[in-house]
């Protein structure tokens, strides 16, 4: 049962594939990152050189439990084929927490209701932002994204993070509506250098990954990112305390006053 679920998580979790997973030995792990590097500079002939100083700061992984609770009723178990049953309970618990995983991910926020968690959202900064525009009240995302936008984008990506494991990242109905449209849009032979028309979807040269916990074509909200585009596995660390635990009870939603 347990191998079936962590297969099917690594299936539906996008985050979980693309980021880079730690293992924790404990609840905590604290991760160097430099902050400041050396500096070369020219000097005179027997003249002092200009002190410089490597610094770093630390990234901490705090480990949060998730649980999925399932009630399974004695005349289900008794009337079901129990094999079928559990391949489809542990599709359920999988899709249940990979959605959560890459909802912490891509929107965590850093409130409870991401369980303090703070995704690619909140840590992004203005640095890598490209603002399309402010959308009107009617107004739908794929109203604002151009090819310039596009490019926009693309031209942030810095030289050292444009890997092998680059891709974008959207909800699967932005790629319909804004992809396709701007390859539309260009017309005659220059279609497939925008947008490749094999069973992996590709912008400009790079791999699209639906992310259908980002926001969707018809979002109105200014603060939703529509899309990301990088190598996910240097932007974010993705802390794996220990494996998933099954248990079974019979009293677990049993009220304990009656």
């Amino acid at each position: 049962f347990e191998t079936e679920l962590i297969s099917l998580r690594e299936q539906f979790g996008v985050f979980r594939q693309n980021a880079r997973v730690r293992p924790m030995a404990s609840d905590t792990l604290r991760i160097p990152r430099r902050s400041a590097t050396l500096t070369a500079s020219f000097v005179g002939e027997a003249a002092a050189g200009t002190e410089t100083t490597q610094t770093f700061e630390q990234v901490t992984l705090v480990a949060k439990k998730v649980m999925t609770l399932a009630t399974l009723s004695s005349e289900l178990q008794e009337d079901t084929f129990i094999a079928n049953f559990v391949d489809g309970l542990s599709a359920e618990i999988a899709y249940s927490f990979a959605k959560i995983e890459d909802e912490c991910g891509f929107l965590g926020d850093g409130t409870s209701t991401f369980g303090g968690i703070q995704g690619l959202k909140s840590k992004m900064g203005s640095a890598g932002i490209v603002q399309s525009g402010e959308l009107g009240a009617s107004d739908e995302i794929a109203d604002q994204v151009t090819l310039a936008k596009l490019n926009e984008l693309a031209a942030l990506l810095p030289a050292y993070a444009d890997t092998p494991q680059t891709r974008w990242y959207m909800h699967k109905s932005v790629f319909h509506a804004v992809a396709e449209k701007v390859a539309r849009a260009v017309g005659g032979n220059t279609y497939r250098d925008i947008l490749d028309g094999k069973a992996q979807p590709n912008l400009l040269g790079y791999p699209v990954v639906f992310a259908q916990a980002m926001a969707n074509s018809s979002s109105t909200t200014d603060n939703d990112p529509v899309m990301y585009f990088g190598d996910l596995s240097l932007a974010a660390s993705f802390g794996d305390r220990r494996q998933t635990r099954i248990a079974v009870s019979e009293h677990a939603t049993v009220n304990s006053g009656n």
